[in-house]
């Protein structure tokens, strides 16, 4: 099915500073949580001993995590 209103959305992508590690779950596919994709990365960034780890995201459940403390286990 083609959609008519399709609009396209120019975005880029922007390396991690020096010494800096990036993860993007923006667009999860389908059957994988996003919040979950962070996890992962957090402990992978944990166990590799980085100290810096930039997460990007669009998830609102994500972002909520890590605004309230309340949700985090």
């Amino acid at each position: 099915m083609f959609c008519l209103n399709t609009r396209v959305i120019e975005v880029l992508w922007h390396p991690p500073l020096s010494g800096r590690y990036k993860c993007n779950t923006d667009g999860a596919s389908v059957g994988n949580s996003e919040d979950m994709g962070v996890i992962l990365a957090i402990q992978h960034a944990y166990a590799q001993n980085w100290p810096h780890l930039w997460i990007e995201s669009d998830s609102k459940l994500v972002s909520f995590a890590f605004k309230s403390s309340s949700i985090i286990p």
